[in-house]
């Protein structure tokens, strides 16, 4: 019987339990369509919440540290290195 081997991406996790929704920036404190950023900040860590309220394509995002992601609604499409593109869908994290 031979293993299956799985692909190193995408490197998601699907959970069974969602995070709870968080409330949506009000329209009239909106800078972007696409990507809008909210971000908290601790010590040593930070939480940024990205809304899209448009359709974008092909939006590029790159960050300098460790970055942990988790879809809380709507779909977005991935593209990662020379990867198959790939559904991020709420409940997935990255």
């Amino acid at each position: 019987m031979v293993a299956a081997t799985r692909p190193l991406y995408p490197p998601i996790f699907r959970s069974a339990a969602l995070l709870p929704s968080i409330p949506l920036t009000e329209p009239h404190e909106l800078t972007t369509l696409i990507d809008h950023r909210r971000v908290q900040t601790l010590e040593k860590y930070e939480l940024s919440i990205l809304e899209t309220l448009a359709p974008g394509d092909q939006v590029a995002q790159s960050y300098s540290d460790l970055v942990l992601t988790n879809m809380l609604r709507g779909k977005k499409v991935m593209h990662l290195c020379d990867q198959q593109a790939f559904a991020y869908l709420p409940g997935h994290t990255m």
